[in-house]
């Protein structure tokens, strides 16, 4: 079957949504209230159906039909079709939390990009982020390959990251490691990045 761009990779697969789900449930628990928010590869930015309250929300993702929908379907946030590694962030002002659920695998150049998206923190802000641990690898080939998973995000994943990996990665960026946690059976893990004091 081919891809259809408009659902993006979350959809993609049997398994997809159901580990979307569990991206975004990791992720919640460290987005405090009324938080302003950039979400990097936002998606059909299901993570606001699980936030109680936002004060600014803007999303970011590489699809220009899925930025489009998500206009039509929460007008009141913005959303943009960006590059992140290749185009400046249409944003102004710092936030308090930056989503990546699920990108920095797919990233050329994390610490450069990293860096970038720093900027944008406030005094007290983090980034949040999910990646597969290297120990997915093999099974998230496999299930690609049976349709478990998306081939494309497969095919696209440039490198897999461990523990000592994220926190080398997010030093050089001025950031630090404040939380660290593997989820699904270890396959997945989380990671909160805060600056460095």
């Amino acid at each position: 079957m081919p891809r259809n761009k408009s659902d993006g990779q979350a959809s993609e697969g049997r398994l997809s949504p159901f580990l979307e789900q569990q991206r975004i449930h990791q992720a919640v628990r460290f987005i405090p209230p009324n938080a302003d928010i950039l979400d990097i590869g936002c998606g059909r930015a299901r993570i606001l159906e699980h936030l109680p309250s936002v004060h600014t929300y803007v999303g970011l993702d590489l699809l220009e039909d899925v930025v489009l929908e998500n206009r039509r379907h929460y007008p009141n946030h913005r959303f943009f079709c960006v590059d992140i590694e290749r185009d400046q962030v249409p944003a102004e002002g710092k936030f308090d939390v930056i989503i990546m659920l699920a990108i920095l695998e797919h990233l050329r150049d994390t610490t450069r990009t990293l860096s970038k998206l720093s900027e944008f923190l406030g005094d007290n802000g983090r980034i949040i982020l999910t990646t597969p641990h290297p120990v997915a690898q093999l099974p998230h080939q496999f299930g690609a390959r049976i349709g478990l998973f998306s081939r494309a995000a497969a095919e696209e994943h440039t490198r897999f990251f461990n523990r000592a990996m994220l926190a080398d990665l997010v030093r050089g960026t001025g950031l630090s490691l404040s939380v660290y946690r593997r989820f699904q059976v270890g396959l997945n893990q989380i990671a909160v990045c805060e600056r460095a004091l």
